[in-house]
């Protein structure tokens, strides 16, 4: 087994229906194209997916994964979320592992250490047809999400403002959860139908031993661009 690898039914590039995201999408169908794979005889139980704001936080349960959604440093100030590995029950980052930040703008990789600093940075193709990102949310207070992992049915987060989703994902055992996001629209569920795309969309799988990016090539080919191994902690 290669590094990062996880137990694979199928070895092609699994496709995540999602079949309702509420707020103004209402019944919102589209497609994640993720470098996992999860039992070809999950079905398609009732999706429970959160639609939070800058300030709201998610986790993943049973795991070290927690997110938070805010907004980049630069002069865009766009949504973004980053997730990490903390230890249970503190705010303490499990030392010497990586956290990420995806955004639709693309995907930030930060080293271990106080400092985060980057050490990975890839763009999304300028060509994603982003086209109608989730709706914005003025609820009034924070929420916080815990995604259950799943092998059926769907737990996700979309992001108020943006394309971005994340869902959880369980794998048989030994592998840890994982949490995969991705940027999805009705526009790029569309152009996944196509035998071939006019971008390459990006995936981050985040778990609690492994850091992965992948970019799918035009001819829907997927390739790992980053992957570090996380630190037990």
């Amino acid at each position: 087994m290669r590094l990062g690898s996880h137990p694979k039914p199928t070895e092609v590039c699994v496709y995540f229906r999602i079949v309702a995201v509420h707020r103004v999408h209402g019944l919102f169908a589209a497609t994640l194209c993720a470098v996992v794979v999860v039992s070809a005889s999950a079905a398609a139980l009732q999706p429970r997916i959160y639609s939070l704001k800058i300030g709201d936080r998610f986790d993943v349960k049973g795991t070290q994964i927690r997110c938070g959604i805010g907004r980049a440093a630069s002069a865009s100030r766009v949504p973004l979320v980053t997730c990490g590995l903390f230890r249970s029950g503190s705010s303490v980052a499990v030392p010497g592992s990586f956290a990420v930040s995806i955004a639709d703008r693309g995907v930030t990789v930060l080293g271990p250490g106080s400092t985060r600093h980057v050490v990975f940075d890839i763009r999304s193709d300028p060509g994603v047809p982003l086209g109608d990102p989730a709706p914005t949310d003025r609820s009034p207070g924070t929420r916080v999400a815990h995604l259950r992992p799943v092998t059926q049915g769907l737990e996700a987060v979309n992001v108020a403002g943006t394309s971005v989703v994340c869902v959880a994902v369980a794998y048989p055992r030994p592998h840890p959860p994982s949490l995969n996001c991705t940027l999805s629209s009705r526009a790029i569920a569309k152009a996944l139908l196509k035998p071939r795309l006019g971008f390459r969309p990006l995936t981050v799988d985040f778990s609690p031993q492994l850091l992965r990016i992948s970019r799918m090539s035009k001819t829907k080919t997927q390739r790992v661009i980053f992957s570090r191994r996380q630190p037990t902690g």
